[in-house]
């Protein structure tokens, strides 16, 4: 008695195309060419952390570490350094704490001369 195997048939796997290197290159520089985020007059990105609270420094009366701090988590002086590198004065005034018997420092940012402007 012989038994007949039937062979089943599998469709043949498909072959993708290698890609070149001229279209790997074309690929990636299409996903580089984002537009860049606009930039606030301190050169941060718009609506950053640090463009809120530049912001905040550079407002009419300035803004203490403790209302930054409480506004975006943490008081952002390195910003600060960077903004005076920028060619902005930066001025610290002593006042009184609304909160406890103790002084505190209030930072504003002055508009300056930004460098290369």
């Amino acid at each position: 008695m012989e038994t007949q195997v039937q062979q089943t048939s599998k469709p043949a796997p498909k072959i993708r195309k290698a890609k070149n290197k001229a279209e790997k290159q074309a690929e990636s520089q299409a996903k580089a060419k984002k537009e860049p985020k606009p930039k606030d007059m301190f050169g941060f990105r718009e609506n950053s952390k640090e463009s809120i609270a530049a912001a905040m420094y550079y407002s009419g009366e300035g803004a203490t570490t403790d209302q930054v701090r409480e506004k975006l988590g943490g008081p952002h002086l390195n910003l600060l350094k960077k903004v005076k590198e920028l060619g902005f004065e930066v001025t610290e005034i002593h006042v009184a704490s609304p909160t406890t018997n103790r002084s505190v420092k209030k930072y504003r940012i002055v508009k300056g001369t930004p460098k290369g402007a």
